[in-house]
Formats: C-alpha cells, structure tokens, sequence
C-alpha cells in the first residue's frame, strides 16, 4: 500500500515564473507555463487547460500536459459551457471554484470530452479512480469565465485531501491573475494595432483623389485590421429614400438575396432607435434592418452563445454638421465570430469618421474644380481649357452661337427672365449633344459646342437643329419668342489651329447677325 505524503512542495518559485511569464509572455506562453505550474506544484501527472471562448460560449482545450494516449484523445476537443455547468451543477465545492467528481456519482457519456486513463487503482479507501475527475474553474477580476483545469492521475495514487485542493486552489488563483493580465496585454496591443493602422490611414487620407480610392482604403483597413469581411454603404437622399452606395464581400447574387439597394426609412429609424446608439455605433440584428432580405443563417461568421456574432450588423453612422443622419456604413461577418466589445465599436467610429471627413473633403475639391471648370448659372463648361479641348481631335467641328437681342430682354423683362433665358439655352445645348459633344458657354450670352469627329456638314445640321430648338422652346419664357445667330467652323475646312477654329467660327457668327439674325453664318 503507498501512503500518502505529509504536505506537497512549496510553490512560491512556481508562482514567481508564472507572474514573470503574465508580465512578459503571450496568453499562449501563460498557458503553457501555468500547466507546467499545477503539474510541478500539485502533484498529478495529467494536466488540461481549457480556454473559454465566448464567442462560441465554449471551452476549448488548448494545453494537454501528460501522456501521449491523453494528448490523442483531447486535442482540439471544445465543450460547450452548458455541458460544464451540467456536470458541476450538484457538485459540492470542497475548495470554492475545485470540484471533484468521484466516478461512483459520476456517469459519463459520449458528449463528455474527458479522457479517461488506464490504470490500476490502490488497494486503499481513498484511491483515485479511473473514473475520477478534478476540474477548477478560472475566472477573471468581474467574476467572467476564463477557462478551467482539468487534472488527473495523482502521483500519490489518492484522492486530493482538503489542503491539497487549496494548495491546487492557489495555483489556479495566480493562474487567473497571469491569463487575465496576459489577455488584458493582448487586448491592449490589439487596441494599439488598431490605432496604429487608423493613424496611417489618417496620414494617408487626405492625399485620396477619389471617393473609391478612400473606400477601398478604409474597406482593406476593415478587413485586414478590423476583421470585417463584408460592408456596405448606405446614403440618406433629399427625399428620405436610403440607397445602397457602395458594397465590398458580397456576390452579385448575395446581393440580391441579402443587400436590398432600396431600404425602407422607417424600418431603418426604427432599427436604429436612439436607445440603441452604444459606443459611437448600433449593433442590431440583420432582420431589423433587412427584415426581408434576411433568410437566416445571413451571416457566414456566426458564432454562438451571449457572445458571438449570430446574424447582426454594426452599423456606423456618418452625420452632417447639424448632426443630421445622411449616411452609414453597414459592417458584417466578423472573422473572430465574436460581438465587437466597446472600445473595438469606437475604433470602428473613429475610422468611419475619417472616411467621412476625407470624402468631405473630394467632394469640396470636386465642387471647386467643378466651379473652376463650369459655369454656375447653366451648368456648362466654361471657356477655360477650350483650346485645349478642341486640340485633343484631329477632325473636329466648332459652333458659337449668340442669343439675339439679349440685351432688349433683360430691358424688358429684367434680369431673372434673361437668366431663364440662358438657362434653357444651356439645357438644349446639352439635350442636343451627343455623349462626345461638349457644351460650352463663352460669356454673356454667347455659348459654343465642340463636335468632335464631325465635318462642316454635320455642324451645320448640329446648329440647325439647335436654332429651330430655340424658336420653339423660348416662347415659354419670352412669348414673342427668342432667336440665336450660330457660326460654324470645321476641321474639314482646312483650318487646324483651335485658335483659328475659334475665330473662323466667331466670324461666321457675326456674320449671321449683319444677315439678319436667326441663322447659321457662311
């Protein structure tokens, strides 16, 4: 018969490395020195350490310390944290957070992921049986799980006394203390990647030229950092419709079935009610906002439990300075399966916010070239660059064309219907022209159109129309109606230089006013 030892060995040079090994090591490196810990400072041959995972509300084995046999048969093993609360659920806790489970109150089945060893029990009334198991839970500082050990096969061959269990319960404690400091540094590095990636694209933003550009930017930001592998983009319009502006993962026929281009205005302000907003975003379930482009399962990442991801969007909102709602990016398929905690939803924000102080920023680049380039009353290209304009065509055809008697409508009619007057000019300059052509106006009331690829011939049918399009529409504004002069000048004429081009075509326009105005000059 072994009798049993007086007292195990002290453990203060074990708790020494694993509080090093908490400070300086990954949570991977913890594990493994924690399992090393409780078979040095315990006493029993077997050690298994199981992770909790929220996102899937399971606990899976990441350290086996033992033999072969043990090793086979629980690698990769995942229990599901009801299945642990079912076999502890009567179990007296001798130590609190220890609970042994003798094999005589224990029936174990084929959804239990325990090994069970081969061997010889002790011909004594305490011995550890095959059948015996001794499992400590491991929580966190707020009382949240960790993960728990699992040991088997004690060197003494005898079930744990009252002091061995607190001597184990000691070693899971400082356990505890390295797996939540050793999480808590890879959050934090996480949490500095993040920032560091949303800084570097911050430096990197305002150099963008477009709006796809910063789009994809922020979408490899998204999915490479951040672990979205879908978005969408969804722009607030005049009239209250919401479209669908930009989409990244999704297949054309995923798009169909699950991202609606249209979305409802009241199913969305209802979704995204004010008590929902948390951390800069709303997490809702995908049904709330697609309630019928949602045939479940949606997502291709759900996990499972209070903790994973089971078809939701977080959606990040992008307001305007009166804090107006005009448009939100929809995130989806988290590759950790897992709901983003509260500084992961404010990183999100934060990078939202870049996007849409960048897009601002085009679009007020965009409208002022936009105004360096046209007109504001029509519309139209102005002047500047004309002569480049017409340089990039070998064959090419130019129309200036003057309003007659303008000045005698703004006289009579004030300045306003002079205004209408160009407007509607403009608007049938641009009804006219083909996809090549482009409408131009010069100044005043003088406007040109370039014709590329067309010879004197079709200028002239290109003015025609345009001077019967005229008379006809402008009773509308001026009831005794209005009429153009139009020149022409072609390529095709001989003439080469935009300068002369120009110039043969203002000619030709003077030309039909000394003739009498409404017409097409020689």
């Amino acid at each position: 018969m072994t009798t049993r030892r007086a007292s195990l060995p002290t453990t203060s040079e074990i708790l020494i490395d694993l509080a090093r090994c908490a400070r300086e090591g990954t949570a991977a490196e913890v594990l493994d020195a924690v399992a090393d810990a409780v078979r040095r400072g315990s006493g029993f041959k077997q050690v298994a350490i199981n992770v909790y995972v929220p996102a899937f509300d399971e606990y899976w084995i990441q350290v086996i310390k033992g033999s072969p046999e043990a090793e086979a048969a629980l690698a990769g093993a995942r229990i599901p944290a009801e299945q642990l609360d079912r076999l502890v659920v009567d179990v007296p806790e001798r130590v609190p957070g220890a609970f042994f489970l003798p094999a005589e109150e224990q029936e174990w089945d084929d959804s239990d992921v325990f090994y069970i060893p081969e061997l010889v029990p002790l011909d004594a009334e305490d011995a550890w049986l095959p059948e015996d198991a001794l499992l400590l839970t491991l929580r966190d500082s707020a009382d949240l799980p960790l993960g728990f050990l699992s040991v088997d096969e004690p060197v003494t061959g005898l079930r744990p006394t009252d002091e061995e269990l607190r001597l184990l319960r000691a070693i899971a404690a400082h356990a505890e203390q390295a797996l939540e400091t050793a999480q808590r540094n890879e959050e934090r590095d996480l949490a500095q990647q993040l920032g560091q990636a949303v800084l570097e694209l911050a430096t990197q933003l305002p150099h963008m030229a477009s709006m796809a550009e910063v789009e994809e930017a922020v979408g490899d930001v998204l999915a490479s950092q951040f672990g979205f592998e879908r978005a969408a983009s969804y722009m607030r319009t005049d009239d209250r419709r919401i479209w669908r502006q930009r989409d990244r993962g999704w297949t054309d026929e995923e798009l169909v079935t699950f991202l609606p281009e249209l979305l409802d205005p009241a199913v969305v302000d209802s979704a995204l009610a004010p008590g929902r907003f948390e951390d800069g975003c709303w997490l809702v379930p995908a049904i709330d906002i697609f309630p019928h482009h949602s045939p479940a399962p949606r997502s291709r990442r759900n996990g499972r439990g209070p903790h994973g991801w089971n078809d939701h969007c977080l959606v990040v909102p992008a307001r305007s300075e009166g804090d107006v709602l005009i448009s939100f990016l929809v995130l989806e398929d988290p590759t950790n399966r897992a709901l983003p905690s509260a500084e992961h939803r404010r990183a999100v924000r934060v990078l939202a916010e870049l996007s849409s102080s960048a897009k601002s920023a085009i679009e007020q680049r965009e409208r002022l070239a936009h105004l360096a380039t046209h007109d504001p009353l029509t519309g139209l290209r102005n002047r500047r660059g004309l002569d480049e304009l017409i340089s990039e065509h070998r064959e090419v055809a130019v129309l200036v064309c003057d309003v007659d008697h303008f000045k005698a409508i703004n006289d009579r009619y004030g300045h306003d219907t002079g205004d209408r007057v160009l407007t509607c000019v403009g608007d049938l300059l641009l009804s006219l022209a083909r996809d090549t052509d482009v409408a131009i106006r010069m100044g005043g009331e003088e406007f040109a159109m370039v014709l590329p690829q067309t010879d004197r011939d079709g200028a002239l049918g290109a003015a025609e129309r345009l001077r019967v399009a005229v008379q006809e529409r402008l009773t509308e504004i001026v009831p005794e109606g209005v009429t153009v002069s139009i020149g022409i000048a072609a390529t095709s004429d001989g003439l080469i230089d935009a300068k002369d081009l120009l110039s043969a075509a203002d000619r030709s326009m003077y030309a039909a006013k000394q003739s009498g105005r409404n017409r097409i000059g020689d």
